[in-house]
């Protein structure tokens, strides 16, 4: 599976009937030269990664966990 495409009704259902937290988990595996940049896929997936913790925080979420392991 390369992408995820969540069904927007779907999505806001699970928005509006759950009361917790809503936790995303992302298992990767990253090529050893980037496609279209410089460097490997792990490191354009840092310099993606560190644009998108912003828009998140923004919007009032957050990001814990970021590396190859640790706990939120």
């Amino acid at each position: 599976m390369n992408n995820i495409s969540p069904d927007p009704d779907k999505f806001a259902k699970l928005i509006k009937e759950h009361s917790g937290p809503i936790v995303m988990l992302n298992l990767l595996k990253f090529r050893a030269k980037a496609q279209e940049e410089e460097g490997t896929g792990a490191e354009a997936y840092g310099r993606y990664g560190s644009r998108v913790v912003k828009m998140i925080e923004a919007l009032g979420g957050r990001s814990c966990g970021l590396g190859s392991r640790s706990r939120c």
